[in-house]
């Protein structure tokens, strides 16, 4: 089983399990997951959750309450200490906007149009270490926002990290008091300023040269119409750089295939799977459609990896067990301290580059390849 705690990974890899625990624990208070005064989770709860022992975790709230965060109270449990918020010292809050992958209950596994899953208790934990707080707002299809940014109160709003262009979001800014600093994070907007974002022709390139080295030489790609044509057109070329360096030969059938603006439903894949049924391997370009894949693939009885392996471009956990799809990835935590730095140098009224990251195969506990 996958373990982590809150939606943060624990990597036992990595030893230190219980600093591992503390720093979690520690990051949400600090984001203000429980009230002062408020009972934390009882420690069958986190075990059950997270697979960290009761010593562990025991040794971890101890620490807690020396330092001043929570309190035991006898056959009533673990309470966060009244006053225990003004032990935690930020420099503000930062509004993440989301505009995909994201429901009102502000699932902790969004996405972004590139840069794939979003592990929100991750970013949150990075956060805090530089002394801030995060707040998850979703970007509706008319624009509406969910929550409003809060731009006062004990943690005003510091900037803005959008995954969204700056066209989509003028009317959000405009309803604030100033003009806050903002970070694009993305590729849909070239213009966008200051912006990180993905070398897309990169990333299909990885991909299929990590298949061709497993020895797939037929290779499916399925990408979401809605996708931004441009996008997928760098990733398809870097797609066939690749191919061209292993000899291998492009399918003429499967690009007017992808040429189709018919949505990536089930039953498109299943035609996809049945009538292109000699590939070993397919890349899905969009995460949703990686999903959709794999709920074909075991409709169909097509086992993922042993008959088909796949390989996504926005990777993230798999229903069928606690596993991830192999994939791109990128370095989170590098990621996110660059938005809060490009943040700092805007309210410094310093010069602000645009940043391109380069990303890698994440291929640590993934299930969806193999070698042929």
């Amino acid at each position: 089983m996958k373990e982590n705690l809150f939606g943060v990974p624990i990597d036992r890899d990595q030893g230190k399990l219980g600093e591992q625990v503390y720093q979690i624990l520690l990051s949400e208070i600090r984001q203000q997951r429980w009230g002062e005064g408020e009972k934390l989770p009882a420690y069958a709860e986190l075990t059950e959750s997270s697979c960290v022992s009761r010593s562990v975790l025991q040794a971890v709230f101890k620490r807690l309450a020396n330092e001043g965060f929570v309190t035991t109270v006898p056959k009533k449990g673990i309470f966060l200490k009244k006053g225990a918020c003004s032990n935690v010292r930020t420099a503000g809050t930062v509004a993440l906007l989301i505009t995909d992958g994201v429901g009102h209950d502000l699932d902790p596994y969004a996405t972004t149009s590139i840069f794939g899953r979003l592990l929100l208790g991750r970013i949150k934990a990075i956060a805090s270490e530089h002394g801030l707080l995060i707040s998850l707002h979703h970007i509706g299809k008319n624009g509406e926002l969910f929550p409003e940014i809060e731009e006062h109160g004990q943690n005003p709003l510091r900037g803005i990290i959008s995954c969204s262009p700056a066209a989509a979001i003028v009317e959000i800014r405009d309803r604030l008091s100033q003009d806050y600093p903002v970070v694009y994070l993305g590729l849909e907007d070239p213009f966008s300023f200051p912006r990180i974002t993905a070398d897309i022709f990169y990333a299909g390139y990885l991909l299929a040269k990590h298949l061709l080295d497993l020895g797939h030489t037929k290779i499916g790609v399925l990408s979401d119409p809605s996708w931004n044509r441009n996008h997928f057109h760098q990733a398809w070329q870097g797609h066939l750089q690749a191919l061209a360096e292993y000899g291998a030969t492009p399918d003429t059938d499967l690009y007017a295939f992808l040429q189709d603006p018919a949505p990536m439903t089930m039953a498109r894949i299943k035609s996809f799977l049945e009538t292109f049924s000699e590939q070993t391997a397919i890349i899905t370009y969009h995460a949703s459609v990686t999903e959709t894949v794999a709920d074909v693939a075991e409709l169909l009885g097509i086992r993922i990896p042993e008959d088909l392996s796949v390989a996504s471009l926005q990777p993230g956990p798999a229903k069928c067990c606690e596993k991830w799809f192999a994939g791109t990835s990128y370095p989170w935590s590098e990621v996110l301290c660059k938005c809060f730095e490009l943040l700092d140098l805007q309210n410094a009224d310093m010069g602000v580059p645009n940043v391109l990251y380069t990303p890698g195969m994440h291929e640590f506990d993934t299930f969806s390849t193999r070698s042929i």
